[in-house]
């Protein structure tokens, strides 16, 4: 397992940029705001961020340690998890495009954090943060509604665990994923949607293990409710009868509200499916719908 951060500016794996000029005012991430914020800041410090590039399943902060960055992840998925005293993993949630990570509240991280994909990360110096925080009141009040938000979030994820069956728990998550990963769908309630994580993380999310998916996946693809086109990308005839198969017809989902647009989305999943069969099931389905909700246009300042 790499070790990415250690302290401010220090490298150990990945590669660090600094940001183009003008980057921060083009981003649609709704937590860009902060980033700009701190960029009109007269404050002692660098206030430029640095885009730190991630490899997938690299730790970036361990449990009761101060994380050495405050950042908004700009890429990627990052696992929110904790080890079991018998020395299982288990994942608590995760982190999406434009989620605060590591040091924003100056207290010790309560689970590890770790690259689930390949992720890229707007850094800053926490102490910069600090000094923002203490004389910005909406910071503040931005940073808080954000951390009480991803609590809400890792709550909304764990609900299956106790209310589903295991493939119950491998629907939802797969139904979940449509919020937040590549998807498109049409009004017909056909839709693709594009898992980016491991099928491992997948398991551990759903409280399963990867050969339960396996099977489940395979039952499902008999009854002609989810068809794997290619690794990692599934095709879903019916999201109301995959629903009622889980069980949870009528059920609110997970609602993260992904911090980027329904456009960035479609374009991140037109640019992942290239083969002929993937253009032939997009041409199938048709244009997406705006189902994602966008917090691109969402400015507390």
């Amino acid at each position: 397992m790499n070790v990415y951060f250690e302290h401010f500016g220090g490298t150990l794996s990945g590669t660090d940029a600094a940001h183009p000029p003008g980057a921060c005012s083009a981003c649609p991430l709704a937590a860009a705001v902060v980033c700009r914020a701190l960029d009109r800041a007269s404050l002692a410090g660098p206030r430029i961020p640095l885009l730190r590039r991630i490899p997938r399943e690299t730790q970036l902060v361990t449990k009761d340690r101060l994380p050495p960055f405050a950042g908004v992840l700009r890429q990627g998925f990052l696992r929110i998890e904790r080890m079991t005293e018998d020395g299982r993993r288990h994942i608590v949630g995760l982190h999406v495009p434009g989620d605060l990570v590591g040091n924003w509240t100056g207290t010790s991280s309560h689970y590890d954090i770790e690259a689930a994909t390949t992720a890229e990360i707007c850094s800053f110096d926490p102490r910069v943060v600090v000094r923002l925080v203490e004389r910005d009141s909406a910071v503040k009040i931005y940073i808080l509604q954000e951390l009480a938000e991803m609590h809400q979030r890792q709550l909304d994820l764990l609900w299956p665990r106790g209310a589903l069956t295991s493939k119950g728990r491998i629907i939802a998550f797969l139904l979940m994923a449509m919020e937040i990963m590549p998807s498109e769908w049409s009004p017909d309630g056909a839709a693709l949607v594009r898992i980016v994580i491991s099928r491992r993380d997948w398991a551990d999310i759903s409280l399963t293990t990867v050969e339960t998916i396996c099977r489940s996946l395979a039952e499902l693809s008999r009854n002609g409710l989810v068809q794997q086109v290619e690794p990692g990308l599934y095709k879903i005839s019916n999201i109301e009868a995959l629903k009622r198969e889980a069980g949870i017809a009528g059920e609110a989902l997970w609602k993260p509200l992904p911090r980027s647009s329904a456009a960035a989305l479609r374009r991140a999943f037109s640019s992942s499916g290239t083969s002929p069969k993937v253009r032939t099931l997009k041409q199938q389905i048709g244009s997406p719908s705006e189902k994602n909700t966008s917090r691109a246009d969402r400015n507390v300042f």
